[in-house]
């Protein structure tokens, strides 16, 4: 089995591999902002801080609800205008020994034992050759939506149940 896909990647691309990759951190920061927010709020009725006070304690919330998805996109723009990489056309292949990335500056084949983990959204994939760098492929790249599938049962396969490193090393008898 062969899967074909290309395409153009697009900021928003990047951005949203960024907030399914970050997804714990942007679930702790909003809670902390919220609590934060809840305490500003707490801090207002009850009237016993200055105004400037309560000011400072929504600002800070404020920071920690908006911050980290501000950073994300701005750093997902920076991303792609700065990487040759991920400007132009690129070429993805997946079959059963692995995926092959072709773009206009730069090439690349992953074979599935390489893979360590990989994420889906319900706009894209995040298939991981190491911990914590992941290529992004758009489902917008592929030809026909059952080739969405078929990589989700190719990834299965070939990258879905990776012992950990702990596991995998049989223990010694002592």
């Amino acid at each position: 089995m062969s899967i074909h896909a290309e395409g153009e990647y697009t900021t928003t691309d990047f951005w949203r591999s960024s907030r399914v990759a970050g997804r714990a951190t942007l679930v702790v920061t909003a809670v902390g902002g919220c609590f934060l927010l809840a305490m500003a709020v707490l801090l207002t009725l009850t009237g016993k801080e200055s105004i400037l006070e309560d000011l400072a304690w929504f600002a800070i919330a404020l920071f920690f609800i908006i911050y980290p998805r501000a950073a994300m996109f701005y750093r997902s723009r920076r991303l792609l205008k700065q990487s040759p990489m991920w400007q132009g056309r690129v070429l993805y292949d997946f079959d059963d020994e692995g995926f092959t990335y072709r773009g206009p500056r730069a090439s690349s084949l992953i074979t599935w034992k390489a893979v360590v983990k990989w994420k889906e959204s319900r706009n894209l994939f995040l298939i991981y050759a190491s911990p914590n760098s992941a290529s992004v492929l758009p489902k917008r790249f592929l030809r026909v939506p059952a080739d969405a599938d078929a990589l989700r049962e190719l990834l299965r396969l070939h990258a879905g149940a990776k012992p950990k490193a702990e596991q995998a090393a049989a223990p010694t008898a002592g």
